[in-house]
């Protein structure tokens, strides 16, 4: 999963979730290869003042290191949530959270719990209060 966030000014202006529509998602695998399918819609979205948010419970999964190195390619910062050993993706980001665990579940679990705090944090920077 990988999110493309805009800023402004320092305040979020718009974000978009890479691969959320699921008939683009499905015809870039299908004729690209799945390891591309974030990584050839970045090309021509993210731009160098964007930072990709890339979560993964591994950091192996190809399509999200893709995207990863898309973004770094493309001068944008790329930071990421990951589990395991944190694989090529932590070696490709430019920060990461590690959760150290190769429980797929425990890892999903915190992922979850960081992505509500980052929600907030970007919620309250929106509404003038940080």
């Amino acid at each position: 999963m990988a999110w493309v966030v805009t800023h402004l000014d320092n305040l979020f202006e718009a974000s978009l979730l890479v691969g959320s529509l699921l008939p683009l998602l499905t015809a870039a695998a299908n004729d690209r290869g799945y390891e591309r399918v974030f990584a050839d819609q970045l090309t021509d979205l993210i731009r160098p003042e964007d930072v990709l948010v890339a979560i993964s419970g591994s950091g192996r999964s190809p399509n999200v290191v893709e995207a990863i190195r898309t973004a770094r390619q493309r001068s944008a910062a790329a930071v990421a949530l990951l589990g395991c050993d944190g694989g090529d993706a932590a070696e490709q980001a430019d920060a990461f959270i590690l959760v150290p665990s190769d429980d797929y579940g425990q890892v999903e679990d915190v992922h979850t719990i960081l992505h509500h705090l980052l929600t907030a944090y970007v919620k309250r920077r929106l509404a003038g209060e940080e």
